[in-house]
């Protein structure tokens, strides 16, 4: 298998983000029982399992995503919410009745 292959293989991909989001809504589900079951305890061992080497091979593009939501698109998204407040405010301060005008 050629290099370009394996980081073909290696690209997270979103049925793969589905499975980890899967895997962990199933490892909530199950961990949070009071039954004991032999099953669940082997099933809660795959699924770690999984959850962990997919974390752990998809590090740097799950750091990746982290920096740039944290660096460029919260900034940008506090900057517009601060837009928005103040066209909101301007708009009701031109809404209010003119006291003065008689």
């Amino acid at each position: 298998m050629s290099n370009e292959q394996q980081q073909q293989q290696n690209v997270l991909t979103p049925e793969k983000v589905q499975q980890l989001i899967a895997a962990v809504a199933r490892l909530k589900e199950i961990g949070g029982s009071t039954i004991i079951d032999p099953r669940n305890e082997a099933e809660q061992v795959g699924l770690k399992k999984f959850i962990g080497e997919t974390m752990a091979e998809h590090v740097s593009e799950f750091i990746g995503c982290w920096v740039a939501v944290r660096q460029e698109y919260e900034p940008l998204v506090q900057t517009l919410e601060r837009i928005a407040n103040r066209v909101f405010s301007v708009r009701q301060s031109n809404r209010q009745p003119q006291s003065n005008e008689g």
